[in-house]
């Protein structure tokens, strides 16, 4: 079969729907071409022309009006076999959108409160308040490569325990973080393992605790691990953290002082 050559393909590719929009837009200009003519001519010719004069300006109106009808019937029923599938991949499309939007804000959220907490436990250690670090993730690799220190065949080694740990007045100190913007925080927001390291610092006379962020209301608490894991069940609501925890202010220069609410705790 021989190639069908540039004319061949535009011929096959012709679209009378298409065709007809912009016969439609040209026919439309010029109507309003003419109707600015007759809206001059009104202004000039005598009278006794005028009638005529608009006569001649409405026919093609008219005209225009009925094909405009019958073209948007015609659109209407080719796009109809394209409806479903719009509206298929717009669904789809709205539906990752509105997901990447909450990993995103959920993400912020996490972000937010770990740089409060780092700016606050740094402050403790500028003022020799007490040692607190972040805990990093265990990772293991091959080897380092060039000079930009990029990992080769990194692998994590084990589950991280919890975000901090440090020491205040001679007791071990250890927290994780949680932010949310539910009136709750869900249970699967905690890992069994992190509870269990938790409560077995706890029950060796460690400082055990979750400092929590409701993003809804922008409050911070600070909650004795033990309580909150006590009153856990498939969530643990706003209300029962307000009473069982202690409210942190976000105090100048930026940081939530969590330290004298431990205290209270033992």
């Amino acid at each position: 079969m021989a190639k069908a050559t540039a004319p061949d393909t535009l011929i096959q590719n012709f679209d009378p729907i298409d065709a007809g929009s912009l016969l439609l837009t040209f026919a439309t200009l010029v109507l309003w071409i003419l109707k600015a003519i007759v809206l001059v001519e009104i202004t000039i010719v005598p009278a006794n022309k005028v009638p005529n004069i608009i006569f001649l300006y409405f026919i093609p109106f008219y005209t225009l009006a009925f094909f405009n009808f019958w073209l948007i019937l015609g659109k209407i029923w080719y796009f109809k076999s394209i409806f479903p599938k719009f509206f298929h991949f717009w669904y789809v499309f709205h539906k990752k959108v509105n997901f990447n939007l909450r990993c995103f804000m959920q993400k912020n959220r996490g972000m937010l409160l770990e740089k409060i907490i780092n700016k606050t436990i740094d402050y403790y250690a500028k003022n020799k308040l007490a040692y607190i670090e972040k805990k990093s993730l265990p990772v293991k690799f091959k080897k380092v490569k060039n000079d930009n220190l990029k990992l080769d065949e990194a692998y994590i080694l084990k589950k991280s325990t919890v975000d901090y740990i440090g020491c205040y007045k001679g007791f071990f100190v250890a927290f994780e973080a949680k932010s949310t913007n539910e009136k709750r925080l869900p249970a699967n927001n905690i890992a069994r393992h992190q509870i269990k390291y938790l409560l077995d610092i706890e029950s060796n006379s460690g400082l055990a605790f979750f400092i929590i962020f409701f993003s809804f209301c922008d409050e911070f608490y600070l909650v004795k691990a033990s309580e909150l894991i006590q009153h856990m069940n498939k969530s643990i609501s706003y209300e029962e953290i307000k009473n069982i925890g202690f409210r942190i202010e976000l105090t100048f220069p930026g940081i939530i002082d969590f330290l004298p609410y431990v205290q209270n705790f033992y």
